[in-house]
Parts: C-alpha cells; sequence; structure tokens
C-alpha cells in the first residue's frame, strides 16, 4: 500500500537493536526494516514480537504514524 501510495521506499533501518530481529520472516524482513526506519514500527522494550498479535492501540498507532508521514 505504501508504495502504491508513492513513499519512498528506500528508506530502511537496521533490526538489530531488537532482541527478537531473529525471529522476523525472510518474506516481511524488507517491509519491517522499511517499517522500522520510518518509525512506523518502535517495538516495545526492544522486541518487535514479530510472532505475536498486534492490540487495537498499537495498530491504531501504526496507522496513525503513517498518515502522518504521508502528509508532510
Amino acid at each position: 500500500y505504501a508504495q502504491f501510495k508513492g513513499c519512498d521506499m528506500a528508506t530502511g533501518a537496521e533490526l538489530d537493536s531488537f532482541t527478537d530481529a531473529a525471529q522476523v520472516s525472510d518474506w516481511a524482513l524488507d517491509a519491517m526494516q522499511w517499517a522500522c526506519g520510518r518509525k512506523l514500527i518502535q517495538g516495545d522494550t526492544g522486541r518487535l514480537m514479530p510472532t505475536g498479535s498486534a492490540t487495537r492501540c498499537q495498530v491504531a498507532a501504526l496507522l496513525m504514524r503513517f498518515i502522518r508521514s504521508t502528509l508532510k
């Protein structure tokens, strides 16, 4: 969706600072690096929790950050 909306997809971040970065699936790695690089996903206490479930509040925060980043 971000690519469709014309977002800069080159922005990325290394996930080394997250203790569970190795649990991110290969197919999701580029997207996770992009989302962390744009600070859409910030983790929780040094973890990404890629195998967990997101709460409604977490998804709302991610969507709000995405909307704000595309309006700039």
